[in-house]
């Protein structure tokens, strides 16, 4: 089957979930670490933009966990809320792969047609 723009989108997506879920699974492990600073991806636009041009997509940003009422002031990660961002990128990824699917699913019946 040919490369089609909607399935190398949900790939990129997915490779971009992946990357995420690593960022926030160091982030709950090194959660009682001195010293250490939560980091997220950047955003999925801004990764696209980054990967149009040949840029590294895998850039990280740091949070400002001051800024973040869930902070513990014992530390700088809040581990509710990368909980909750963890839970996003299961949902997100669910969502991918269900769409993905559903499109092989057309193409496939297409084919059949034909």
């Amino acid at each position: 089957m040919a490369d089609t723009g909607i399935f190398a989108l949900a790939a990129v997506h997915a490779d971009w979930l992946a990357a995420r879920q690593t960022a926030l699974a160091g982030n709950i492990a090194n959660a009682n670490v001195p010293g250490y600073k939560a980091t997220d991806t950047v955003s999925f636009a801004q990764y696209l933009d980054a990967a149009s041009r040949s840029a590294s997509p895998t850039m990280t940003a740091s949070l400002a966990p001051a800024m973040d009422p869930f902070v513990d002031t014992n530390r700088n990660v809040a581990v509710e809320r990368e909980l909750f961002r963890a839970a996003e990128v299961r949902t997100a990824h669910g969502l991918n792969t269900a769409v993905a699917s559903s499109f092989q699913s057309l193409f496939l019946a297409a084919a059949r047609s034909q």
